[in-house]
């Protein structure tokens, strides 16, 4: 935690990782793990893009593939206008 409030002083790590779905009384359940996602709050459109740290992990290949995971969520962008997008939801 000290190693993110030096790189992340504001704090606010919003969504990323972890798991969205349900657990149901029948123990049905459905779960999602959160690793690309939108957050849209107003008509601003959010995300965050990181990368799991191993021990044998290369710095240079994890920081490129954290810039192409957002590269791909910004492209996504282009096929889609907030009217529209707030029709899938």
């Amino acid at each position: 935690m000290k190693f993110l409030s030096i790189f992340n002083p504001s704090g606010v790590r919003n969504v990323y990782t972890g798991s969205v779905g349900y657990i149901g009384v029948d123990c049905t359940m459905d779960l999602n793990i959160v690793i690309r996602t939108f957050v849209i709050k107003g008509n601003k459109f959010y995300y965050n893009v990181g990368g799991g740290i191993v021990e044998d992990s290369i710095p240079e290949d994890e920081y490129n593939e954290t810039l192409d995971k957002g590269i791909a969520l910004k492209e996504t962008l282009k096929f889609f206008n907030a009217k529209n997008l707030r029709k899938l939801l």
